[in-house]
Protein backbone atom coordinates (compact mmCIF):
# COMPACT_ATOMS: atom_id res chain seq x y z
CA UNK A 1 0.00 0.00 0.00
CA UNK A 2 2.98 2.29 0.57
CA UNK A 3 3.66 3.24 -3.09
CA UNK A 4 -0.02 4.00 -3.71
CA UNK A 5 -0.25 6.05 -0.54
CA UNK A 6 2.82 8.01 -1.63
CA UNK A 7 1.36 8.49 -5.13
CA UNK A 8 -1.91 9.98 -3.90
CA UNK A 9 -0.17 12.08 -1.28
CA UNK A 10 2.19 13.54 -3.89
CA UNK A 11 -0.76 14.33 -6.16
CA UNK A 12 -2.45 16.20 -3.31
CA UNK A 13 0.80 17.95 -2.46
CA UNK A 14 1.12 19.05 -6.08
CA UNK A 15 -2.26 20.79 -5.70
CA UNK A 16 -1.51 22.17 -2.24
CA UNK A 17 -2.13 25.76 -3.27
CA UNK A 18 -5.63 24.92 -4.50
CA UNK A 19 -6.31 23.11 -1.22
CA UNK A 20 -4.99 26.09 0.75
CA UNK A 21 -7.22 28.50 -1.19
CA UNK A 22 -10.25 26.29 -0.55
CA UNK A 23 -9.37 26.17 3.15
CA UNK A 24 -9.28 29.99 3.26
CA UNK A 25 -12.65 30.11 1.48
CA UNK A 26 -14.14 27.76 4.05
CA UNK A 27 -12.73 29.95 6.83
CA UNK A 28 -14.44 32.98 5.24
CA UNK A 29 -17.68 30.99 5.14
CA UNK A 30 -17.33 30.28 8.86
CA UNK A 31 -16.92 34.00 9.53
CA UNK A 32 -19.95 34.95 7.40
CA UNK A 33 -22.27 32.26 8.77
CA UNK A 34 -21.05 32.82 12.33
CA UNK A 35 -21.98 36.50 12.23
CA UNK A 36 -25.20 36.19 10.22
CA UNK A 37 -26.68 33.35 12.29
CA UNK A 38 -25.47 34.38 15.74
CA UNK A 39 -29.01 35.42 16.74
CA UNK A 40 -30.19 31.83 16.31
CA UNK A 41 -27.99 30.65 19.17
CA UNK A 42 -26.65 33.53 21.22
CA UNK A 43 -29.17 36.36 21.08
CA UNK A 44 -32.88 36.78 21.29
CA UNK A 45 -34.84 36.63 18.04
CA UNK A 46 -36.14 40.10 17.31
CA UNK A 47 -38.99 38.65 15.21
CA UNK A 48 -40.45 37.14 18.40
CA UNK A 49 -40.86 40.50 20.16
CA UNK A 50 -44.48 40.80 21.28
CA UNK A 51 -46.74 42.89 23.48
CA UNK A 52 -49.35 40.92 25.41
CA UNK A 53 -52.36 42.34 27.23
CA UNK A 54 -53.23 40.65 30.54
CA UNK A 55 -56.97 40.83 31.22
CA UNK A 56 -57.11 39.67 34.84
CA UNK A 57 -60.77 39.40 35.85
CA UNK A 58 -59.76 37.45 38.93
CA UNK A 59 -58.80 38.92 42.28
CA UNK A 60 -55.82 37.14 43.83
CA UNK A 61 -56.21 38.58 47.37
CA UNK A 62 -59.92 37.80 47.47
CA UNK A 63 -59.35 34.30 46.16
CA UNK A 64 -56.60 33.70 48.70
CA UNK A 65 -58.76 34.99 51.57
CA UNK A 66 -61.67 32.80 50.45
CA UNK A 67 -59.38 29.78 50.35
CA UNK A 68 -58.02 30.48 53.86
CA UNK A 69 -61.55 30.93 55.17
CA UNK A 70 -62.52 27.60 53.66
CA UNK A 71 -59.69 25.70 55.32
CA UNK A 72 -60.23 27.58 58.61
CA UNK A 73 -63.78 26.24 58.77
CA UNK A 74 -62.64 22.71 57.99
CA UNK A 75 -61.67 19.97 60.42
CA UNK A 76 -57.95 20.28 59.64
CA UNK A 77 -55.44 20.83 62.41
CA UNK A 78 -54.06 24.31 62.98
CA UNK A 79 -50.63 23.18 61.69
CA UNK A 80 -52.16 21.86 58.46
CA UNK A 81 -54.17 25.04 57.99
CA UNK A 82 -51.06 27.20 58.44
CA UNK A 83 -49.09 25.00 56.02
CA UNK A 84 -51.81 25.12 53.36
CA UNK A 85 -52.15 28.87 53.79
CA UNK A 86 -48.43 29.32 53.22
CA UNK A 87 -48.53 26.99 50.20
CA UNK A 88 -51.40 29.01 48.73
CA UNK A 89 -49.54 32.31 49.14
CA UNK A 90 -46.50 30.88 47.33
CA UNK A 91 -48.47 29.26 44.50
CA UNK A 92 -51.01 31.82 43.36
CA UNK A 93 -51.61 30.65 39.75
CA UNK A 94 -52.48 33.98 38.13
CA UNK A 95 -49.51 35.69 39.78
CA UNK A 96 -47.19 32.84 38.68
CA UNK A 97 -48.31 33.15 35.05
CA UNK A 98 -47.74 36.91 35.01
CA UNK A 99 -44.28 36.45 36.56
CA UNK A 100 -43.42 33.89 33.89
CA UNK A 101 -44.42 36.25 31.09
CA UNK A 102 -42.43 39.09 32.67
CA UNK A 103 -39.34 36.85 32.88
CA UNK A 104 -39.31 36.21 29.10
CA UNK A 105 -37.10 38.79 27.44
CA UNK A 106 -39.10 39.05 24.21
CA UNK A 107 -42.52 39.41 25.89
CA UNK A 108 -43.87 42.71 27.21
CA UNK A 109 -47.03 42.26 29.29
CA UNK A 110 -49.48 45.10 29.93
CA UNK A 111 -52.50 44.89 32.29
CA UNK A 112 -55.71 45.97 30.53
CA UNK A 113 -59.45 45.56 30.85
CA UNK A 114 -61.44 43.49 28.36
CA UNK A 115 -62.71 46.31 26.13
CA UNK A 116 -59.38 48.13 25.95
CA UNK A 117 -57.56 44.90 25.12
CA UNK A 118 -59.99 44.01 22.33
CA UNK A 119 -59.64 47.49 20.84
CA UNK A 120 -55.82 47.34 21.07
CA UNK A 121 -55.85 43.93 19.41
CA UNK A 122 -58.07 45.26 16.64
CA UNK A 123 -55.69 48.20 16.12
CA UNK A 124 -52.71 45.81 16.12
CA UNK A 125 -51.21 47.62 19.11
CA UNK A 126 -50.74 44.29 20.89
CA UNK A 127 -49.93 40.81 19.63
CA UNK A 128 -52.37 38.90 21.80
CA UNK A 129 -54.37 39.06 25.00
CA UNK A 130 -54.57 36.54 27.83
CA UNK A 131 -57.80 36.39 29.81
CA UNK A 132 -57.71 35.12 33.41
CA UNK A 133 -61.36 34.48 34.39
CA UNK A 134 -63.01 35.41 37.67
CA UNK A 135 -62.71 32.81 40.40
CA UNK A 136 -59.60 31.28 38.82
CA UNK A 137 -57.44 31.61 41.94
CA UNK A 138 -59.92 30.06 44.38
CA UNK A 139 -60.92 27.19 42.09
CA UNK A 140 -57.30 26.37 41.18
CA UNK A 141 -56.07 26.46 44.81
CA UNK A 142 -58.94 24.20 45.89
CA UNK A 143 -58.01 21.68 43.22
CA UNK A 144 -54.25 21.94 43.71
CA UNK A 145 -54.09 21.81 47.49
CA UNK A 146 -57.33 20.13 48.56
CA UNK A 147 -58.27 18.09 45.48
CA UNK A 148 -61.68 19.70 45.70
CA UNK A 149 -63.76 20.67 42.68
CA UNK A 150 -63.03 20.53 38.97
CA UNK A 151 -60.21 23.08 38.96
CA UNK A 152 -60.02 26.64 37.75
CA UNK A 153 -61.67 28.04 34.67
CA UNK A 154 -59.62 27.90 31.52
CA UNK A 155 -57.20 30.70 30.63
CA UNK A 156 -57.98 31.96 27.13
CA UNK A 157 -55.53 33.32 24.59
CA UNK A 158 -56.86 35.61 21.87
CA UNK A 159 -54.75 36.71 18.91
CA UNK A 160 -55.30 38.18 15.47
CA UNK A 161 -52.20 36.51 13.96
CA UNK A 162 -52.93 32.81 14.36
CA UNK A 163 -50.22 30.72 12.82
CA UNK A 164 -47.50 33.32 13.33
CA UNK A 165 -44.32 32.27 15.11
CA UNK A 166 -44.76 34.76 17.99
CA UNK A 167 -48.32 33.63 18.71
CA UNK A 168 -47.30 29.97 18.53
CA UNK A 169 -44.50 30.62 21.03
CA UNK A 170 -46.88 32.47 23.38
CA UNK A 171 -49.39 29.64 23.13
CA UNK A 172 -46.64 27.15 23.99
CA UNK A 173 -45.74 29.21 27.06
CA UNK A 174 -49.33 29.28 28.31
CA UNK A 175 -49.83 25.58 27.57
CA UNK A 176 -46.61 24.73 29.38
CA UNK A 177 -47.73 26.73 32.38
CA UNK A 178 -51.06 24.89 32.56
CA UNK A 179 -49.37 21.52 32.06
CA UNK A 180 -46.92 22.27 34.87
CA UNK A 181 -49.77 23.28 37.18
CA UNK A 182 -51.66 20.08 36.35
CA UNK A 183 -48.52 17.97 36.72
CA UNK A 184 -47.66 19.56 40.05
CA UNK A 185 -51.20 18.90 41.27
CA UNK A 186 -51.04 15.25 40.20
CA UNK A 187 -47.66 14.79 41.91
CA UNK A 188 -48.95 16.37 45.10
CA UNK A 189 -51.94 14.07 45.28
CA UNK A 190 -49.86 11.01 44.39
CA UNK A 191 -47.14 11.60 46.98
CA UNK A 192 -49.06 13.22 49.82
CA UNK A 193 -51.52 11.01 51.68
CA UNK A 194 -52.18 13.38 54.58
CA UNK A 195 -52.83 17.08 54.25
CA UNK A 196 -50.52 18.00 57.11
CA UNK A 197 -47.59 16.53 55.19
CA UNK A 198 -47.61 19.60 52.97
CA UNK A 199 -45.47 21.32 55.57
CA UNK A 200 -42.64 18.91 54.68
CA UNK A 201 -42.67 19.76 51.02
CA UNK A 202 -40.86 22.67 49.38
CA UNK A 203 -42.34 23.10 45.93
CA UNK A 204 -41.70 26.03 43.64
CA UNK A 205 -43.08 26.46 40.16
CA UNK A 206 -40.41 27.75 37.81
CA UNK A 207 -41.17 28.34 34.16
CA UNK A 208 -39.99 30.65 31.41
CA UNK A 209 -36.80 32.61 31.04
CA UNK A 210 -33.56 31.21 29.73
CA UNK A 211 -31.94 28.40 31.65
CA UNK A 212 -28.58 26.73 31.30
CA UNK A 213 -28.35 23.13 32.45
CA UNK A 214 -25.54 22.51 34.89
CA UNK A 215 -22.57 20.78 33.30
CA UNK A 216 -23.47 21.76 29.74
CA UNK A 217 -21.56 24.50 27.94
CA UNK A 218 -23.65 26.76 25.68
CA UNK A 219 -22.90 26.41 21.97
CA UNK A 220 -22.13 29.55 19.94
CA UNK A 221 -22.72 30.06 16.23
CA UNK A 222 -18.98 30.28 15.48
CA UNK A 223 -18.37 27.02 17.32
CA UNK A 224 -21.17 25.31 15.41
CA UNK A 225 -20.16 26.48 11.96
CA UNK A 226 -16.45 25.90 12.55
CA UNK A 227 -17.21 22.20 12.76
CA UNK A 228 -20.12 22.12 10.30
CA UNK A 229 -18.13 23.85 7.54
CA UNK A 230 -14.93 21.93 8.31
CA UNK A 231 -16.87 18.69 7.95
CA UNK A 232 -18.37 19.66 4.62
CA UNK A 233 -14.89 20.74 3.48
CA UNK A 234 -13.66 17.22 4.25
CA UNK A 235 -16.51 15.70 2.23
CA UNK A 236 -15.64 17.87 -0.76
CA UNK A 237 -12.00 16.84 -0.38
CA UNK A 238 -13.07 13.19 -0.36
CA UNK A 239 -15.00 13.78 -3.58
CA UNK A 240 -11.96 15.47 -5.18
CA UNK A 241 -9.67 12.54 -4.37
CA UNK A 242 -12.22 9.99 -5.57
CA UNK A 243 -12.69 11.80 -8.88
CA UNK A 244 -8.93 11.51 -9.51
CA UNK A 245 -9.75 7.90 -10.35
CA UNK A 246 -11.46 9.08 -13.55
CA UNK A 247 -8.17 10.45 -14.89
CA UNK A 248 -6.25 7.38 -13.70
CA UNK A 249 -8.80 5.14 -15.35
CA UNK A 250 -8.63 7.10 -18.60
CA UNK A 251 -4.84 7.01 -18.63
CA UNK A 252 -4.80 3.29 -17.74
CA UNK A 253 -2.96 3.89 -14.48
CA UNK A 254 -5.08 1.29 -12.75
CA UNK A 255 -4.44 -1.27 -15.47
CA UNK A 256 -0.70 -0.78 -15.17
CA UNK A 257 -1.04 -1.35 -11.41
CA UNK A 258 -2.77 -4.66 -12.08
CA UNK A 259 -0.04 -5.70 -14.52
CA UNK A 260 2.53 -5.34 -11.74
CA UNK A 261 0.65 -7.98 -9.74
CA UNK A 262 -0.48 -5.63 -6.99
CA UNK A 263 -3.82 -6.32 -5.33
CA UNK A 264 -6.56 -3.83 -6.34
CA UNK A 265 -7.36 -3.20 -2.66
CA UNK A 266 -3.94 -1.63 -2.20
CA UNK A 267 -4.93 1.06 -4.69
CA UNK A 268 -8.13 1.72 -2.73
CA UNK A 269 -6.45 1.83 0.68
CA UNK A 270 -3.72 4.07 -0.72
CA UNK A 271 -6.35 6.73 -1.42
CA UNK A 272 -7.86 6.19 2.03
CA UNK A 273 -4.48 6.71 3.72
CA UNK A 274 -3.74 9.92 1.85
CA UNK A 275 -7.16 11.45 2.46
CA UNK A 276 -6.89 10.55 6.15
CA UNK A 277 -3.75 12.66 6.48
CA UNK A 278 -5.02 15.59 4.44
CA UNK A 279 -8.40 15.63 6.21
CA UNK A 280 -6.76 15.67 9.61
CA UNK A 281 -4.43 18.53 8.65
CA UNK A 282 -7.12 20.63 6.96
CA UNK A 283 -9.62 20.16 9.79
CA UNK A 284 -6.97 20.96 12.40
CA UNK A 285 -5.96 24.12 10.50
CA UNK A 286 -9.55 25.36 10.42
CA UNK A 287 -10.00 24.71 14.14
CA UNK A 288 -6.70 26.38 15.06
CA UNK A 289 -7.40 29.39 12.82
CA UNK A 290 -10.90 29.77 14.25
CA UNK A 291 -9.54 29.46 17.78
CA UNK A 292 -7.10 32.32 17.21
CA UNK A 293 -9.65 34.50 15.41
CA UNK A 294 -12.81 33.86 17.45
CA UNK A 295 -11.41 32.45 20.72
CA UNK A 296 -13.83 29.53 20.42
CA UNK A 297 -12.79 27.62 23.52
CA UNK A 298 -11.40 29.93 26.20
CA UNK A 299 -9.93 28.37 29.35
CA UNK A 300 -10.36 24.80 28.15
CA UNK A 301 -8.18 22.09 29.69
CA UNK A 302 -5.54 19.91 28.03
CA UNK A 303 -7.97 17.02 28.43
CA UNK A 304 -10.46 18.84 26.20
CA UNK A 305 -7.91 19.30 23.41
CA UNK A 306 -6.69 15.69 23.61
CA UNK A 307 -10.31 14.59 23.33
CA UNK A 308 -10.75 16.85 20.33
CA UNK A 309 -7.73 15.27 18.63
CA UNK A 310 -9.06 11.78 19.35
CA UNK A 311 -12.45 12.60 17.82
CA UNK A 312 -10.73 14.19 14.83
CA UNK A 313 -8.75 11.00 14.23
CA UNK A 314 -11.96 8.96 14.25
CA UNK A 315 -13.63 11.43 11.91
CA UNK A 316 -10.65 11.33 9.52
CA UNK A 317 -10.97 7.54 9.42
CA UNK A 318 -14.65 7.97 8.55
CA UNK A 319 -13.77 10.34 5.69
CA UNK A 320 -11.17 7.83 4.48
CA UNK A 321 -13.84 5.12 4.38
CA UNK A 322 -16.17 7.48 2.53
CA UNK A 323 -13.41 8.20 -0.01
CA UNK A 324 -13.04 4.46 -0.64
CA UNK A 325 -16.78 4.24 -1.30
CA UNK A 326 -16.72 7.28 -3.61
CA UNK A 327 -13.74 5.82 -5.50
CA UNK A 328 -15.54 2.51 -6.02
CA UNK A 329 -18.64 4.34 -7.26
CA UNK A 330 -16.48 6.34 -9.67
CA UNK A 331 -15.29 3.12 -11.31
CA UNK A 332 -18.85 1.83 -11.58
CA UNK A 333 -20.65 4.83 -13.11
CA UNK A 334 -20.11 6.79 -16.30
CA UNK A 335 -17.41 9.42 -16.22
CA UNK A 336 -19.81 12.15 -17.36
CA UNK A 337 -22.19 11.41 -14.48
CA UNK A 338 -19.66 10.75 -11.70
CA UNK A 339 -19.16 14.37 -10.64
CA UNK A 340 -22.87 15.13 -10.57
CA UNK A 341 -23.80 12.02 -8.61
CA UNK A 342 -21.10 12.49 -5.98
CA UNK A 343 -22.00 16.19 -5.62
CA UNK A 344 -25.66 15.26 -5.18
CA UNK A 345 -24.73 12.75 -2.45
CA UNK A 346 -22.69 15.40 -0.62
CA UNK A 347 -25.49 17.97 -0.86
CA UNK A 348 -28.09 15.52 0.46
CA UNK A 349 -26.06 14.29 3.43
CA UNK A 350 -24.84 17.84 4.03
CA UNK A 351 -28.41 19.14 4.39
CA UNK A 352 -29.57 16.15 6.46
CA UNK A 353 -26.51 16.25 8.71
CA UNK A 354 -26.74 19.94 9.62
CA UNK A 355 -23.69 21.10 7.67
CA UNK A 356 -25.58 23.97 6.03
CA UNK A 357 -28.31 24.81 8.56
CA UNK A 358 -28.33 24.21 12.34
CA UNK A 359 -29.50 20.67 12.92
CA UNK A 360 -31.82 21.66 15.78
CA UNK A 361 -34.15 23.63 13.46
CA UNK A 362 -34.63 20.71 11.07
CA UNK A 363 -37.73 18.46 11.16
CA UNK A 364 -37.47 15.42 13.39
CA UNK A 365 -37.40 12.91 10.52
CA UNK A 366 -34.50 14.74 8.87
CA UNK A 367 -32.66 14.79 12.21
CA UNK A 368 -33.10 11.02 12.44
CA UNK A 369 -31.73 10.51 8.93
CA UNK A 370 -28.87 12.93 9.65
CA UNK A 371 -27.83 10.91 12.69
CA UNK A 372 -26.79 8.10 10.32
CA UNK A 373 -24.81 10.23 7.88
CA UNK A 374 -21.03 10.54 8.34
CA UNK A 375 -21.17 14.31 8.73
CA UNK A 376 -24.30 14.41 10.91
CA UNK A 377 -23.03 11.77 13.33
CA UNK A 378 -19.57 13.35 13.51
CA UNK A 379 -21.03 16.83 14.07
CA UNK A 380 -23.19 15.56 16.94
CA UNK A 381 -20.10 13.95 18.51
CA UNK A 382 -18.10 17.18 18.28
CA UNK A 383 -20.99 19.19 19.76
CA UNK A 384 -21.48 16.69 22.60
CA UNK A 385 -17.79 16.87 23.43
CA UNK A 386 -17.87 20.69 23.47
CA UNK A 387 -20.89 20.75 25.76
CA UNK A 388 -20.24 17.80 28.06
CA UNK A 389 -16.47 17.23 27.91
CA UNK A 390 -17.05 13.55 28.73
CA UNK A 391 -15.79 10.77 26.46
CA UNK A 392 -17.69 8.10 28.39
CA UNK A 393 -21.00 9.63 27.30
CA UNK A 394 -19.92 9.29 23.65
CA UNK A 395 -19.41 5.53 23.71
CA UNK A 396 -22.58 4.79 21.72
CA UNK A 397 -21.94 7.51 19.08
CA UNK A 398 -18.36 6.22 18.69
CA UNK A 399 -19.67 2.69 18.13
CA UNK A 400 -22.16 3.97 15.57
CA UNK A 401 -19.44 5.90 13.78
CA UNK A 402 -17.23 2.79 13.75
CA UNK A 403 -20.11 0.71 12.40
CA UNK A 404 -20.70 3.29 9.68
CA UNK A 405 -17.01 3.14 8.69
CA UNK A 406 -17.10 -0.65 8.49
CA UNK A 407 -20.25 -0.58 6.35
CA UNK A 408 -18.67 1.91 3.91
CA UNK A 409 -15.44 -0.11 3.70
CA UNK A 410 -17.37 -3.33 3.00
CA UNK A 411 -19.53 -1.61 0.38
CA UNK A 412 -16.49 -0.09 -1.33
CA UNK A 413 -14.78 -3.50 -1.40
CA UNK A 414 -17.85 -5.12 -2.96
CA UNK A 415 -18.29 -2.35 -5.54
CA UNK A 416 -14.61 -2.03 -6.46
CA UNK A 417 -13.76 -3.83 -9.73
CA UNK A 418 -11.79 -7.05 -9.65
CA UNK A 419 -9.03 -7.94 -12.09
CA UNK A 420 -10.09 -7.76 -15.70
CA UNK A 421 -13.34 -5.93 -14.96
CA UNK A 422 -12.28 -2.34 -15.52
Amino acid sequence: MGPFFKKDLLILWRERYDTLVMTIIFLIMIIILGYTTSSWVEKKNESLQMTVAIVNEDNDPSGLIAFKNAIASSSLTSEAQASLGLQAEQRLPAKSLIQILDSIDFVKSIPMDQDAAMQALKNKEITAMINIPAGFTLATLNKMLLDDGEGGSKITLTADQRGSMSVDVLQDVVNEFMQQVNLQTAIDHALVTKVDQYSKMDQTLTLGGREQIAGIEPLGSFQYYTFAISIIASLILAQTVALKAITEKREHVFNRILVTGSHPARYLFGKAGSIFCVTFVQFALLIVASQFIFDLFPNRSIKFWFGMVFILVLYSLCVAALTMLFTSLTFRIKESAATGILTLIIMVIGCAGGSFTPIYILPDWIKYVGEWTPNGLSLSIFISWIQHDNLASLTVPFLRLGLLCIVMIVMSSLLFPRRGRI
